[in-house]
């Protein structure tokens, strides 16, 4: 039974483990912080063994516990404020920017980012969304409508700095 549990567990870090990681990566901009989420959420996951309709009601308590966790992750950094050692001890060097849009999508506000996210990096649809995320279909549709324009901005005013 142990061992049946233990392969269960092996198969869903799998299956989800690398969307979990793009999420979070995408939310908190660094990649301990987002592996650390994903063993968070993997822990809860063993602990609560929670039960699930269908494998899309199994990947929206993925998701949701990531966003969640990663929000939670945010506000201790908020009341924890720091410095790192490594920007201490060396020089702080002007970093070169790339034209991805990624690098847009990730500094957008966090509503905004999340559905982009998963809409057009992890193909998820806008019902599965609004599921994922408990907010009505059309919220998810406006959500898209309000990042994509303000994508749009942030590329105007790339292209007129580089004119």
């Amino acid at each position: 039974m142990q061992q049946n549990r233990d392969s269960n567990i092996s198969v869903l870090y799998d299956k989800y483990a690398d969307m979990l990681y793009r999420i979070s990566r995408s939310i908190l901009l660094s990649n301990e912080d987002a592996q650390d989420t994903i063993q968070e959420v993997f822990t809860i996951y063993i602990t609560k063994l929670p039960t699930h309709k269908d494998e899309e009601h199994e990947k929206a308590w993925f998701i949701k516990v990531t966003i969640n966790k990663c929000r939670d992750l945010q506000r201790k950094r908020k009341l924890r404020s720091y410095v790192s050692l490594d920007s201490v001890l060396e020089p702080v060097w002007e970093e070169v920017k790339t034209d991805s849009i990624y690098d847009d999508v990730i500094t957008l506000p966090e509503k905004y980012k999340i559905v982009i996210l998963l809409h057009y990096y992890e193909s998820m649809s806008v019902l599965e969304i609004a599921k994922t995320l408990h907010v009505s279909p059309s919220s998810i549709k406006m959500r898209l409508l309000r990042g994509r324009n303000l994508l749009k901005e942030k590329l105007k005013a790339k292209e007129k700095e580089n004119d």
